[in-house]
């Protein structure tokens, strides 16, 4: 039986940041669960779960999530694996890795010499992922037998395979590989101390610095209902790989196997709040079920990669009230020629301001996304997304989410850019922590020089104006 190593690493990320890093080691648990069930001898070091874990201030600025390299490399478990696969999230940016980063690869080696060691993405998706040249980043790193890019579950299924890559030097690349059973272990939680992970979360957020939109905190789980996204918007990272395979897949796990993950993260793994990180988790055609399955095992949850409001029903919101801290949605522009047409979300607006009313009517908390900025955009469509978001606060207490469109390498919208000068063609270095919320990276050929982020500006005084008044009020 062959023995892996998993390692979930400390990451370095920017005082601002996008999305979920300190639930990065989602997907390198999933692959250790598969590996698990197909006969490997699994153990996991994650930097999430030591004695030590939490949220670092770096000398350098920025954090470290997790704990210091050194505690992490220190605290290795001995003894010979076959294979140490190294997690590499998209927080990891590993093509443009920091100091630290560098040096745990090369500790890596000297700690596993005979070791294959293998860099995996372990992708499955509710992050966005930035593609990057494999070839390059093998070369740039000596001590690494492979690259395993995408989600990688064809070859943890394999594990004997894993294990004669020691001298390979090569990339493989997985998009869309999930089987006709998708993800079916349970990701490898009895590998990691579970009571170190609710400690790291309080670590986290309990002094309040970060802002904690979603109520994450001990006992929060990330969890996993569906695999890919069936849209094609022009700035999503979902499905990696599909532009060069043509295929763009979208699975709903079986609700009965949902049913016994839940139930396990509840009575053995101690859960009562999940973070779910689909990409899309209302389309599936029984999602109204899949609430009842969770309220009935008596969890909180919440949704934070925006829902389809097209596909939001008044009996789902319901079910949702008391249960979800912030529902989430996605209107990304006012222009619905835009929505339908180079955005790609296909999204009637109508359907926006329908759940909006439902939300207010039920008090469900409400939170909608917007995009300003797109390389096609002039003053009117900018303003008219600003206007729209106005008016769903003011009218029905709607939170906006406002993010400068930014493209990320894979993306279309990346190819777009690119095309037009705006963007180098290797991609922006998302380290950048000011990218996607309060800096654009480029001014849209039809708009003035900074007119993007003077609107913004402008929008975020009359929101903290307005929100001063109604404190004051109170």
């Amino acid at each position: 039986m062959a023995r892996f190593l998993f390692l979930n690493p400390p990451l370095v990320l920017e005082d601002d940041f996008i999305d979920y890093p300190y639930f990065a080691n989602h997907g390198l648990l999933a692959c250790a669960g598969l590996a698990a069930r197909s006969g490997a001898d699994v153990s996991v070091h994650d930097a999430f779960a030591l004695p030590g874990s939490g949220r670092h201030r770096r000398a350098h600025g920025g954090w470290i999530l997790g704990v210091g390299h050194d505690e992490f490399v220190a605290a290795l478990p001995r003894g010979r694996y076959e294979v140490v696969v190294l997690g590499a999230p998209v927080f990891l940016r590993i093509e443009a890795a920091h100091p630290e980063t560098r040096e745990l690869i090369a500790a890596l080696r000297e700690r596993f010499p005979r070791s294959v060691l293998l860099l995996a993405d372990g992708y499955v998706g509710g992050q966005h992922y930035a593609d990057y040249d494999a070839d390059r980043v093998l070369a740039e790193y000596p001590e690494l037998g492979a690259i395993l890019k995408y989600p990688g579950e064809r070859y943890f299924a394999d594990p004997e395979y894993l294990t004669t890559l020691a001298d390979a030097r090569v990339v493989l690349r997985d998009a869309d590989g999930r089987g006709g059973d998708p993800l079916e272990p349970f990701y490898f939680l009895d590998g990691i101390d579970v009571a170190g992970f609710d400690c790291f979360l309080e670590r986290c957020f309990g002094d309040g610095a970060w802002q904690n939109t979603f109520g994450i905190g001990s006992g929060t789980r990330s969890f996993v209902t569906s695999i890919g996204c069936p849209h094609r918007c022009i700035f999503c990272t979902s499905n990696p790989g599909w532009r060069r395979t043509g295929r763009k897949l979208y699975r709903p796990i079986p609700l009965t196997r949902l049913r016994h993950w839940a139930y396990l993260l509840r009575t053995v793994f101690d859960a009562r709040k999940l973070i779910v990180l689909d990409e899309m988790v209302n389309v599936r055609t029984d999602f109204e079920a899949l609430l009842r399955m969770l309220n009935d095992l008596d969890f909180t949850y919440d949704y934070p990669n925006g829902m389809r409001a097209d596909h939001l029903s008044r009996e789902a919101i319901t079910l949702m009230r008391g249960r979800i801290g912030m529902l989430s949605i996605s209107a990304e522009s006012a222009t619905q020629a835009d929505v339908d047409g180079p955005i790609g979300k296909g999204q009637p607006l109508d359907a926006i301001r329908r759940v909006a009313a439902w939300c207010d009517e039920l008090g469900v908390p409400l939170m909608s996304h917007y995009i300003i900025g797109f390389p096609w955009e002039t003053p009117a469509h900018v303003t008219a997304t600003l206007e729209m978001a106005w008016e769903l606060y003011d009218r029905f207490g709607v939170r906006p989410s406002m993010q400068f469109a930014t493209p990320i390498r894979g993306t279309a919208l990346h190819d777009q850019c690119a095309a037009l000068g705006l963007v180098p063609p290797e991609g922006l270095d998302l380290k950048d922590g000011a990218l996607f919320q309060h800096r654009p990276c480029f001014d849209p050929p039809g708009c003035p020089p900074g007119y993007v982020a003077k609107a913004r500006a402008a929008f975020d005084m009359k929101l903290a104006a307005h929100e001063a008044r109604k404190l004051i009020m109170n």
